[in-house]
Protein backbone atom coordinates (compact mmCIF):
# COMPACT_ATOMS: atom_id res chain seq x y z
CA UNK A 1 0.00 0.00 0.00
CA UNK A 2 2.94 2.41 0.85
CA UNK A 3 4.64 2.19 -2.40
CA UNK A 4 1.06 2.60 -4.51
CA UNK A 5 1.11 5.78 -2.53
CA UNK A 6 4.58 6.57 -3.05
CA UNK A 7 3.63 5.95 -7.00
CA UNK A 8 0.41 8.17 -6.93
CA UNK A 9 2.60 11.37 -5.18
CA UNK A 10 4.97 10.96 -7.72
CA UNK A 11 2.95 10.82 -10.86
CA UNK A 12 0.80 13.67 -9.24
CA UNK A 13 3.94 15.77 -9.08
CA UNK A 14 5.42 15.11 -12.38
CA UNK A 15 2.25 16.38 -13.61
CA UNK A 16 2.46 19.56 -11.50
CA UNK A 17 6.09 20.10 -12.94
CA UNK A 18 4.79 19.42 -16.41
CA UNK A 19 2.23 21.70 -16.46
CA UNK A 20 4.17 24.28 -14.81
CA UNK A 21 4.60 27.52 -17.42
CA UNK A 22 8.30 27.50 -19.19
CA UNK A 23 11.25 29.56 -17.19
CA UNK A 24 12.15 32.52 -19.35
CA UNK A 25 15.14 30.77 -19.85
CA UNK A 26 13.42 28.08 -22.01
CA UNK A 27 12.64 31.16 -24.84
CA UNK A 28 14.89 32.38 -27.68
CA UNK A 29 14.01 35.91 -26.49
CA UNK A 30 14.60 35.67 -22.78
CA UNK A 31 17.98 34.35 -23.97
CA UNK A 32 18.87 37.08 -26.18
CA UNK A 33 17.75 39.78 -23.54
CA UNK A 34 20.34 37.74 -20.85
CA UNK A 35 22.67 38.08 -23.73
CA UNK A 36 22.59 41.09 -23.47
CA UNK A 37 22.96 41.76 -19.85
CA UNK A 38 26.08 39.88 -20.02
CA UNK A 39 27.28 42.15 -22.74
CA UNK A 40 26.99 45.15 -20.66
CA UNK A 41 28.19 44.14 -17.65
CA UNK A 42 31.52 42.27 -19.88
CA UNK A 43 30.75 39.10 -18.89
CA UNK A 44 32.18 37.15 -21.23
CA UNK A 45 31.99 33.68 -19.22
CA UNK A 46 28.22 34.52 -18.71
CA UNK A 47 27.81 35.18 -22.56
CA UNK A 48 29.71 31.78 -23.47
CA UNK A 49 26.60 30.13 -20.86
CA UNK A 50 23.76 31.42 -23.91
CA UNK A 51 26.05 30.71 -26.93
CA UNK A 52 26.66 27.13 -28.80
CA UNK A 53 29.76 25.45 -28.71
CA UNK A 54 30.93 26.56 -31.88
CA UNK A 55 29.95 30.57 -31.26
CA UNK A 56 32.16 30.00 -28.20
CA UNK A 57 35.59 28.46 -29.72
CA UNK A 58 35.25 31.56 -32.32
CA UNK A 59 35.03 34.20 -29.22
CA UNK A 60 37.37 31.87 -27.19
CA UNK A 61 39.84 32.30 -30.39
CA UNK A 62 39.22 35.83 -30.47
CA UNK A 63 40.08 36.15 -26.90
CA UNK A 64 43.15 34.31 -27.33
CA UNK A 65 44.33 36.46 -30.65
CA UNK A 66 48.35 38.44 -29.53
CA UNK A 67 47.36 41.80 -28.05
CA UNK A 68 43.96 40.57 -27.18
CA UNK A 69 41.68 39.79 -23.70
CA UNK A 70 38.34 38.94 -23.18
CA UNK A 71 37.92 42.18 -22.07
CA UNK A 72 38.79 43.59 -25.01
CA UNK A 73 36.26 41.39 -27.23
CA UNK A 74 33.13 42.37 -24.66
CA UNK A 75 33.80 45.80 -25.32
CA UNK A 76 33.90 45.25 -28.65
CA UNK A 77 30.85 43.45 -29.17
CA UNK A 78 29.15 46.18 -26.55
CA UNK A 79 30.67 49.17 -29.04
CA UNK A 80 28.49 47.62 -31.79
CA UNK A 81 25.62 46.51 -30.40
CA UNK A 82 22.89 48.96 -30.72
CA UNK A 83 22.03 51.19 -27.73
CA UNK A 84 18.09 50.35 -28.05
CA UNK A 85 16.78 46.96 -28.39
CA UNK A 86 13.62 45.98 -29.36
CA UNK A 87 12.59 42.11 -29.90
CA UNK A 88 10.41 42.70 -32.90
CA UNK A 89 9.96 38.60 -33.56
CA UNK A 90 10.24 34.85 -32.40
CA UNK A 91 10.19 32.07 -34.78
CA UNK A 92 10.75 28.71 -33.93
CA UNK A 93 11.28 25.41 -35.85
CA UNK A 94 11.93 22.47 -34.39
CA UNK A 95 15.37 23.06 -32.64
CA UNK A 96 15.49 26.18 -34.37
CA UNK A 97 14.75 29.84 -33.87
CA UNK A 98 15.39 32.90 -35.81
CA UNK A 99 14.72 36.48 -34.06
CA UNK A 100 13.67 39.66 -35.76
CA UNK A 101 15.47 42.53 -33.81
CA UNK A 102 15.51 46.24 -34.66
CA UNK A 103 17.34 49.34 -32.67
CA UNK A 104 19.17 52.46 -32.96
CA UNK A 105 23.08 51.95 -32.78
CA UNK A 106 25.83 53.51 -34.27
CA UNK A 107 26.28 54.49 -38.13
CA UNK A 108 29.55 52.62 -39.15
CA UNK A 109 30.16 54.46 -41.92
CA UNK A 110 29.64 58.16 -39.59
CA UNK A 111 31.77 57.80 -36.81
CA UNK A 112 29.80 59.36 -33.55
CA UNK A 113 26.12 58.99 -35.70
CA UNK A 114 23.53 56.51 -34.63
CA UNK A 115 21.25 55.28 -37.61
CA UNK A 116 18.18 52.90 -37.11
CA UNK A 117 19.61 49.10 -37.67
CA UNK A 118 17.73 45.41 -38.22
CA UNK A 119 19.03 42.80 -36.64
CA UNK A 120 18.64 38.66 -36.66
CA UNK A 121 19.87 36.17 -34.26
CA UNK A 122 19.96 32.71 -34.83
CA UNK A 123 19.56 30.09 -32.25
CA UNK A 124 19.90 26.75 -31.87
CA UNK A 125 18.49 24.07 -29.38
CA UNK A 126 22.01 22.30 -27.80
CA UNK A 127 22.19 20.26 -24.46
CA UNK A 128 18.20 21.08 -24.21
CA UNK A 129 18.27 24.76 -23.78
CA UNK A 130 18.45 27.79 -26.43
CA UNK A 131 21.86 29.01 -27.52
CA UNK A 132 23.10 31.91 -29.80
CA UNK A 133 24.95 30.77 -33.22
CA UNK A 134 24.36 33.75 -35.26
CA UNK A 135 23.46 37.33 -35.48
CA UNK A 136 23.61 39.82 -37.48
CA UNK A 137 22.99 43.56 -38.17
CA UNK A 138 22.74 46.05 -40.71
CA UNK A 139 21.45 49.53 -41.72
CA UNK A 140 18.76 48.26 -43.91
CA UNK A 141 15.49 46.64 -43.23
CA UNK A 142 15.84 42.63 -43.65
CA UNK A 143 14.06 42.29 -47.22
CA UNK A 144 16.88 44.61 -48.25
CA UNK A 145 20.10 42.11 -47.33
CA UNK A 146 22.17 40.64 -49.49
CA UNK A 147 20.73 37.05 -50.35
CA UNK A 148 23.49 34.96 -48.55
CA UNK A 149 23.20 36.68 -45.46
CA UNK A 150 19.21 36.12 -45.36
CA UNK A 151 20.05 32.57 -46.20
CA UNK A 152 21.70 32.11 -42.36
CA UNK A 153 18.02 33.73 -40.81
CA UNK A 154 15.42 31.52 -42.24
CA UNK A 155 13.58 29.45 -40.02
Amino acid sequence: MRSITLLLVTLVGALVISALPLKAQDTPSAVYMAIQNAIQKGDLKELNLHTTKAKKAEFDAMAKKPGYSEQQLVAVLKAFMPTTLKIDGQKISGSRAVLELSGTGPDMMKPGAMTQQYGRALFLKEDGAWKMQQEHWNNQPFDQWKESDKALFRP
